[in-house]
């Protein structure tokens, strides 16, 4: 089964990029959004991420359509509740679109990001204590273990004739219940499980370890991370002001 958020093995810019450099490239797109108040910069940042992922890591459109879709009624939720309490239409534009630009730097980072390399250069790029790099690397590829898992669960409940296209509030929270209590009930398993083979294993025995596969930075992957930090403080100093950062958390302030 294809699952949305898994690794996918490739030959493109982001897949050669050092997995550090893209996770701070993400840090730089949150932080950039956060002082983004105009709906229209942060429709521009959202187009120019679709662009990278098309170019930059070879993903079709309606796949990242589809990583849209996903956070989208969340997104709408947000953008009309701030409408309502703010009484700001553009506002609560900036604030819908601010969570649908930064769906696609995560799934262009999933898709395209080696686990275990991922690994390797947090420890060995960013000097991330090792423990700390194994924490990150097992969250990280559990997160389509579990989309499987929670499939499985679905596919379970359709087979022994469960209605799962319930609708309603009440309907909602059944299907919500029938499906993340033994998601839960696995999840808690298998952290069981790994905790057990990391202690017979006696992981974390000496405060450094060696490696067989050493990762760094290129040229590239540095030149392609500098920009975007030039980009923001051109637009923190240029195009941003500090009243834009006031009113990204205390939008009553304005």
């Amino acid at each position: 089964m294809k699952l949305k958020f898994q690794y996918r093995p490739g030959n493109s810019f982001f897949h050669k990029m050092d997995p550090s450099i893209k996770f701070i490239w993400m840090v730089i797109i949150v932080l950039l959004l956060f002082i983004m108040t105009d709906p229209f910069s942060v429709l521009g940042l959202l187009v120019l991420q679709i662009l990278m992922g098309k170019i930059g890591a070879k993903m079709g459109l309606i796949e990242m359509a589809r990583a849209l879709v996903i956070i989208a009624p969340a997104a709408l939720t947000v953008s009309l509740l701030n409408i309502f309490v703010i009484g700001d239409l553009l506002y609560g534009a900036a604030m819908g679109l601010r969570m649908l630009a930064v769906v696609i730097p995560g799934v262009i980072f999933s898709k395209t990001t080696d686990p275990r390399r991922l690994t390797f250069s947090l420890v060995q790029v960013l000097k991330f204590p090792y423990m700390f790099g194994f924490m990150i690397n097992t969250a990280y590829r559990f997160v389509p273990i579990f989309e499987d898992e929670l499939n499985s669960i679905t596919n379970a409940h359709i087979v022994r004739g469960v209605d799962m296209e319930l609708k309603g509030i009440r309907g909602r929270f059944k299907k919500l219940q029938i499906t993340v209590e033994p998601l839960l009930i696995g999840v808690i398993r298998r952290s069981q499980l790994t905790s057990m083979a990391v202690q017979n294993r006696a992981f974390g025995a000496y405060p450094n370890r060696t490696y067989t596969y050493v990762t760094k930075a290129t040229k590239w992957d540095k030149i392609f991370l500098a920009a975007w930090i030039i980009s923001f403080f051109i637009y923190a100093f240029t195009l941003g002001t500090p009243s834009q950062l006031l009113s990204t958390f205390m939008p009553w302030a304005k």
